[in-house]
């Protein structure tokens, strides 16, 4: 497994969703995964340590497994199926491991909920095929539309959101 963390979430402009952008750290690869607007805001939130009068729905989650003295001990990025990834939170409850299939956003916000690592596994590096070259995987003409886009940004202007 290797160490990621969340380096930067934008918006793709091509198809107007955003993007969270993993940082695999010790291969230097970033890996990007569109989410909704609602899954963007709950890994912002946490990022940013924003605190709302009443629970959202990831820190409901949190203040539940706090009750139950359950911990994160990780979320993990576990697959790529049909352009989709997969996750898992996984959970410590006294001596027992848990591991709670879930979204990548789900994941990644708890995650941070928690200040636990982020990893994503060697089946997800080897499947995601994103250094230097690149394989147009989604045809549809929102697809083609996304991969010219990336294509035709500048260095300079990719991270910024």
């Amino acid at each position: 497994m290797y160490k990621a963390i969340v380096e930067n979430i934008r918006i793709d402009k091509a198809i107007n969703l955003p993007v969270i952008f993993l940082k695999v750290i010790e291969k230097d690869k970033v890996i990007p995964i569109h989410v909704g607007m609602l899954e963007a805001s709950a890994v912002v939130s946490a990022m940013q340590k924003i605190k709302f009068d009443r629970p959202m729905t990831h820190d409901l989650f949190k203040n539940v497994l706090k009750e139950l003295n359950v911990s994160v001990a990780k979320a993990e990025l576990t697959d790529i199926r049909d352009n989709t990834y997969y996750a898992k939170i996984w959970l410590m409850l006294k001596d027992k491991v848990l591991d709670i299939d879930a979204r990548p956003s789900d994941a990644i916000a708890i995650a941070l909920r928690f200040n636990a690592p982020i990893f994503v596994n060697k089946k997800v590096m080897e499947k995601s095929n994103l250094k230097g070259k690149y394989q147009i995987m989604d045809r549809s003409e929102q697809g083609k539309k996304l991969a010219k886009y990336l294509r035709d940004l500048p260095a300079d202007k990719f991270w910024k959101v």
